[in-house]
């Protein structure tokens, strides 16, 4: 049978063993980085693969932000996702000649070029879209509404404070079809 010393002693033993755990993962901080980067496993784990709807996770973030900035110039989708222009080139090329994006002249520069999304762009991203969130609802749905509320505010406050823009300027929705297009999303699209 065990004392109160016995149960005491226990404790503070997991209590140091918890310390030490914290000083090998450089402490409080390093524990939330240790986690974050589990979260993310995760979410990597339950899709089963590195890809959203056939796109690396660069190509799906560089079409991610063209559908929600709009037609917009390269530079300031660069900066938007922390590239120099000249990062994204190689990739714009590349999802040209796929037939997913496509460089148009901007209106108020006529040296200036902008990206958007072509119809077989739109559509991709409409797939990419359900995919993102069916893995996210595998991993979140776990978590109680009010949690997940809690969560989002952390993660936004983490995010502003490193600068990043919040993609709520980036809508949770699927993507909308281009003007005047017949595809998913659009009126009488399927």
């Amino acid at each position: 049978m065990q004392t109160m010393g016995d149960v005491r002693g226990e404790a503070e033993a997991g209590y140091e063993d918890r310390q030490a755990r914290e000083r090998a993962h450089g402490g409080e901080f390093g524990s939330l980085a240790d986690r974050m980067i589990a979260v993310v496993r995760l979410i990597g784990a339950t899709s089963g693969r590195k890809e959203i709807a056939g796109l690396s996770n660069a190509r799906y973030e560089l079409l991610h932000t063209v559908v929600h900035a709009g037609p917009a110039r390269m530079g300031a989708i660069a900066r938007r996702l922390g590239y120099s222009p000249r990062t994204l080139t190689p990739m714009v090329d590349a999802l040209e000649a796929e037939g997913l994006l496509r460089r148009e002249p901007d209106p108020t520069d006529r040296r200036a070029q902008r990206l958007a999304l072509t119809p077989s762009g739109y559509e991709l991203m409409h797939r990419a879209h359900d995919e993102r969130l069916s893995m996210a609802t595998g991993v979140f749905s776990s978590l109680e509404p009010a949690e997940r509320v809690t969560l989002s505010r952390l993660l936004d406050t983490i995010l502003g404070a490193a600068g990043h823009h919040r993609q709520a300027d980036v809508s949770p929705a699927a993507p909308s079809s281009p003007p005047g297009g017949s595809g998913p999303g659009s009126v009488g699209g399927g």
